[in-house]
């Protein structure tokens, strides 16, 4: 092992302990260091030790101290393998001293697999440890040379920015502490990401730009955090956290439970469609921006899109809405040097479909974020779905038994969903065509019709 220590006053590692040694030496060692180190100890024959202590003298000199002593000390960085430290902080825990640690840097000759240990430096036969806690803004910033990571269970925070840019980064477990804004941005590498019991918060955009990221697992301990078939919620699914980029699904359907999109939760995706449910009520800042979505399907219930939502969505085609007048739901927007940043940043409206309710074309031609829109009065708000005489589809028998027929005028494709969003049958339709679900269990389950690439309905069938 490869160790140093620094002070600002240069104290040397041996004589750093004879002077903790020295109880003659105790005054002016302190005088030498502030900034707070806690020390335990306890006093036999003048010099420090774990051993009781006897003089009457000592024990009066030390009746606080003889728990808890505190020594003043200027910052302490050390190096261990190739990684520094800086200490911050201090804490007495159990039976041992451990100073709180920062990650700060790295060796510039470091490549392939990083370890960052909880424990990197032990001194005095067990009293004095150094505990890694955080790993601070931008210290892997941009590192091509970073291939695997493997992080303590005593971290507590892992900064802005850390390893944003660790293009060779490929997967990562983090088993504990807040993860902070951007903190694996444009990790493009990055498939798997997996998240221990101890994960308590996941900052904006942690994960932005991870193109490769098909999966997140989640330690079912975790108290504040679940996974669903890859795509990470919040424990009680009720907000929709992050669907990774390359999560292998062109259409997806959001589980019925979630109420909040979060912001960036499909930054980049790959998907091309997408279900929004009754029930949810936002869609977060930049949601889906720059993603390959296509067509959208957006429920009643949402009362808010937030700014930015579908930036850049070039590939968009279709939307469909079922509001009876645009009024009805909020759409965030500011502006910038003569710039509008709305909801639909970058996207050629003239060129989108945007499917309405009958009767309410007119409302949506008089707003400024709808009215460039082509606009087709085709959506019906009672079923979540497009109107069926315009498009010949239907659905029948609901509620059924075994089966349910669907009778579309062109070749299209089915695609069931559990209520949780997890697709559970895909089948392919012509004309009027019939679709056995006799092996599922009897329950409520979301179906989608695709037709050229885009949704065309969604609607739910009872399984009896």
């Amino acid at each position: 092992m490869n160790l140093g220590i620094y002070t600002d006053n240069h104290i040397k590692k041996n004589n750093f302990m004879e002077q903790l040694r020295n109880l003659d030496k105790v005054m002016e060692t302190e005088n030498h260091f502030k900034n707070g180190i806690s020390w335990k100890i306890q006093m036999s024959s003048g010099n420090l030790s774990r051993k009781k202590c006897n003089s009457k003298a000592k024990k009066l000199f030390f009746t606080v101290l003889c728990i808890l002593f505190t020594v003043q000390t200027h910052a302490v960085q050390i190096t261990v393998d190739g990684i520094t430290y800086d200490d911050f902080n201090s804490s007495i825990i159990h039976e041992g001293l451990y100073r709180n640690v920062a990650v700060v840097g790295i060796s510039s000759n470091f490549e392939g697999d990083l370890v960052i240990p909880a424990l990197p430096a032990q001194f005095g036969d067990g009293v004095f440890y150094f505990r890694v806690t955080e790993i601070k803004s931008d210290v892997f910033k941009d590192n091509i040379k970073l291939t695997s990571l493997t992080l303590p269970n005593t971290l507590t925070s892992i900064e802005d920015w850390t390893f944003s840019g660790c293009t060779n980064l490929i997967a990562v477990t983090i088993p504990s502490g807040i993860i902070k804004n951007c903190a694996f941005y444009v990790c493009t590498k990055l498939s798997s990401v997996t998240l221990g019991a101890g994960v308590t918060s996941i900052g904006e955009d942690a994960f932005g730009g991870c193109v490769a990221l098909t999966s997140f697992e989640v330690a079912a301990g975790n108290m504040v955090y679940t996974s669903l078939d890859g795509v990470l919620y919040n424990k009680n699914q009720t907000t929709l956290v992050c669907f990774p980029a390359a999560k292998q699904a062109e259409i997806f359907s959001i589980p019925n439970t979630v109420v909040d999109i979060a912001d960036f939760a499909f930054y980049s995706s790959t998907l091309k469609s997408v279900i929004i449910p009754n029930g949810t009520t936002s869609i977060g800042w930049g949601a889906f921006g720059e993603s390959s979505l296509q067509s959208v399907i957006i429920a009643k219930s949402v009362q808010l899109i937030s700014e930015m939502a579908f930036k850049h969505c070039e590939k968009l085609t279709d939307i469909t809405v079922f509001w009876n007048t645009p009024s009805e739901v909020t759409t965030n927007f500011f502006e910038e040097d003569g710039i509008v940043y709305d909801i639909f940043l970058g996207i050629d409206k003239s060129t989108v479909k945007l499917h309405v309710p009958l009767g309410t074309k007119a409302s949506y031609q008089a707003s400024n974020i709808w009215q460039n829109f082509n606009i087709f009065e085709d959506a019906d708000p009672n079923t979540n779905i497009l109107n069926t005489t315009t498009l010949s589809l239907s659905l029948y028998p609901n509620p059924t038994r075994d089966h349910f027929i669907v009778d579309c005028e062109s070749l299209s494709q089915v695609k069931i969903y559990d209520m949780l969003g997890k697709e559970i049958l895909t089948q392919s339709v012509n004309g009027k065509t019939e679709v056995n679900i006799s092996q599922l269990s009897k329950g409520i389950y979301n179906v989608s019709i695709i037709s050229d690439g885009r949704i065309i309905g969604n609607s739910k069938i009872v399984k009896q």
